[in-house]
């Protein structure tokens, strides 16, 4: 397993000799992702800013080429992880009580996306172990709702360390589960 920081335009991955190097695919960031979309988007169109192109099209428009360039990734055959930061949300429910949220900082539009293609959409934390040492988990089920995260398979444990055997043993025992 390798790492890089190679960066590699889109368009090349469907070159044999690329694919034979790379397995996997990292937005880091979805919000970066994102603002790339649009300034591309923006470029086509002859204009500044996403909301300058006619009839409001500039979001569609943004919206659908970030959608192709990741939905064409995927059926190339990579594995690909989305990132993005975290922020805190207030929301209200139906009976106007409150309550906070983690969710993701990238933009709702380009979250949608990742979200409806993501199998696990999940959040890392960090969190002392009995000794005091930093750990990290991923939290795949928030069972209190305080993180936006999830996964399409019912029966995956909420909260599995970080680490790939760890996911792995979580998601094969869901799919026996099932």
């Amino acid at each position: 397993f390798r790492i890089t920081n190679k960066k590699v335009k889109s368009d090349e991955l469907k070159k044999p000799e690329v694919k034979e190097f790379f397995q996997t695919v990292v937005f880091d960031t979805v919000d970066i992702a994102g603002s790339l979309c649009e300034k591309y988007v923006c470029a086509q169109n002859g204009v500044d800013r996403i909301g300058e192109v006619p009839y409001g099209q500039g979001w569609n428009l943004m919206k659908k080429e970030f959608e192709e360039v990741v939905r064409t990734i995927t059926q190339l055959g990579y594995a690909v992880f989305f990132i993005s930061h975290d922020k805190d949300k207030t929301f209200k429910r139906k009976d106007n009580t409150e309550y906070n949220q983690t969710i993701p900082s990238c933009p709702n539009s380009f979250n949608d996306i990742v979200k409806n293609l993501a199998d696990i959409y999940a959040y890392a934390e960090k969190y002392a172990d009995d000794n005091g040492h930093a750990q990290v988990r991923l939290v795949i089920r928030s069972t209190d709702n305080s993180i936006d995260c999830g996964c399409r398979f019912k029966y995956i444990d909420p909260v599995v360390d970080m680490s790939y055997p760890a996911l792995v043993d979580a998601l094969n025992r869901a799919i026996d589960k099932e």
